[in-house]
């Protein structure tokens, strides 16, 4: 299946009628540089994100059954908090991708993608996504999840800080000799 027919299609036309060679190279060089952008668009676009969040995330599937959250939280895990992707938003991209709804077997019925290896394996394909994030374990989840605002910080004196978060320290400053050269 060809993606980018479209290109091909406004293209031949125009290679039809080049007056010169050397239109038509140019027109050809043209031809493969939309191509390129067509693709570098995609392969970084927001159903690209979603296919890797997928892939870090499957092994929290439970049943074939991968929560909606677990994904939204892979995707958000970087991301400033005004660039965050709601659960509505990757809802509808996994249902443009070709996963069917589902729900989780919890109390509260979250819902969830059920994962067809097949349906994951072509969209690799076609998002170009040659190397696939290493998924994440169940634990490792729960330890992002622990990870919350800074929540206290500590110091010793005016020359030592300690920053925390939940359970571990993330910085440790110290004032080595004189700062104020």
């Amino acid at each position: 299946m060809n993606r980018y027919g479209r290109v091909g299609e406004i293209f031949l036309s125009l290679l039809e009628v080049a007056p010169t060679e050397e239109i038509r190279d140019h027109l050809i060089e043209f031809q493969y540089g939309v191509f390129e952008d067509q693709k570098e668009e995609e392969a970084t676009g927001e159903e690209s994100e979603v296919v890797k969040a997928i892939l870090a995330c499957k092994n929290l599937a439970v049943s074939k059954r991968l929560a909606i959250r677990n994904i939204v939280d892979e995707l958000n895990l970087t991301r400033e908090a005004e660039d965050k992707i709601s659960p509505r938003i990757v809802g509808w991209v996994t249902s443009r991708l070709g996963f069917r709804k589902a729900r989780m077997g919890d109390a509260k019925g979250s819902r969830a993608i059920r994962l067809d290896d097949q349906l994951l394996q072509r969209l690799m394909q076609m998002y170009d996504i040659t190397d696939p994030p290493i998924p994440i374990s169940p634990s490792e989840m729960t330890e992002r999840q622990n990870l919350g605002p800074l929540d206290t910080y500590t110091s010793d004196s005016s020359d030592d800080l300690t920053l925390k978060t939940g359970y571990t320290p993330l910085i440790h400053v110290e004032k080595i000799g004189n700062t104020a050269e």
